[in-house]
């Protein structure tokens, strides 16, 4: 997958279609990846601050993690998350010839 101009394109050739001849065009790639990845601490992260005691501290958040952890298949979970195209960074130039 690729995005040009703000538009995602599942082939270089769309992108050159669009380009006049001779024209370049800076290309950036993408990378299919999961919308999220599930685990224990993403979990307690997100657990309301005011559902703990004043005297909830780091060692009980881990704690919490730990027995999710334990006892949650989270690669069985996010294999089944839907997964979408990112932009990664790295950018190639086409030129219509």
């Amino acid at each position: 997958m690729y995005i040009y101009k703000e538009r995602f394109y599942s082939q270089l050739e769309y992108i050159r279609e669009a380009l006049e001849q001779g024209e370049t065009a800076e290309v950036e790639l993408c990378t299919l990846e999961f919308i999220v990845v599930i685990n224990g601490d993403y979990i307690v992260d997100r657990i309301d601050e005011e559902r703990f005691s004043e005297e909830f501290d780091i060692e009980e958040r881990e704690e919490i993690a730990k027995i999710l952890n334990d006892n949650i298949d989270w690669d069985k979970i996010n294999l089944l998350l839907p997964k979408i195209y990112y932009p990664n960074g790295k950018k190639i130039t086409i030129i219509k010839d």
